[in-house]
């Protein structure tokens, strides 16, 4: 036999290979290459990290309310802005408020009519 002889054969071979490696990409893989693969993440919805999500207890929690009472003062929604400060007094009442905060929460104090002067 030739080489010419074989090289049909061979090739149908190789055609035979490359199609089993389209329907299974391991298959073209040799042994050690599929041991190197790293291995397909859980859920692609799992964190990247372990850090738990802040809780509202967390300090970067509170300071994050805070921020946004100063916005909404800011941009003029008093009302929106005193409510959430008395909600996060309620919630925390022992939490040392900012000067500019204590400021508003005051001033929602001396609008609040009182019960007792009617």
């Amino acid at each position: 036999m030739t080489n010419g002889a074989l090289a049909p054969a061979a090739t149908h071979g190789s055609d035979a290979l490359t199609a089993a490696a389209a329907r299974r990409p391991e298959a073209a893989m040799g042994k050690a290459q599929q041991a190197q693969r790293l291995p397909e993440p859980a859920s692609a919805d799992a964190p990247l990290d372990d850090v738990p999500p802040a809780t509202m207890a967390s300090p970067a929690a509170r300071d994050a309310w805070l921020k946004r009472i100063r916005q909404l003062q800011q941009q003029g929604d008093l009302d929106a802005a005193r409510a959430s400060l008395a909600e996060f007094r309620r919630r925390y009442p022992q939490a040392t408020l900012p000067s500019d905060l204590r400021e508003l929460e005051h001033a929602q104090e001396s609008t609040t009519p009182d019960p007792a002067a009617h």
